[in-house]
């Protein structure tokens, strides 16, 4: 998570024209990955071994599918951060003159 906040930080301070879809589909895994968090919950403990067990399953296929995501939406960002020209060096500001 840190790392997808970070790319959504360097892709707004680059205020490149094409951010958009980059900045959308970090947007977006994120709310993936919260939507899952929100939507688990641990299987009742009065429920059989195979209920628990097949709801553990589809809960990790779930995940698998949001960590793709992640993993994809990361990748191009960090591909386009690459991409971008190197930011200009600020100039020093310049040193007050000296009157006697």
């Amino acid at each position: 998570m840190d790392h997808l906040y970070s790319l959504k930080g360097k892709i707004t301070a680059a205020k490149a024209p094409a951010a958009g879809p980059y900045l959308h589909g970090l947007a977006a895994a994120d709310a993936a990955m919260m939507d899952w968090m929100h939507q688990y919950r641990a299987p009742d403990t009065t429920a059989g071994p195979a209920a628990r067990l097949a709801y553990f399953q589809q809960q990790q296929q779930v995940l698998a599918g949001v960590s793709k995501q992640f993993r994809a939406t990361i990748d191009s960002a960090t591909l386009f951060i690459g991409q971008l020209p190197a930011a200009a060096p600020v100039p020093a500001p310049a040193a007050p003159a000296l009157t006697k």
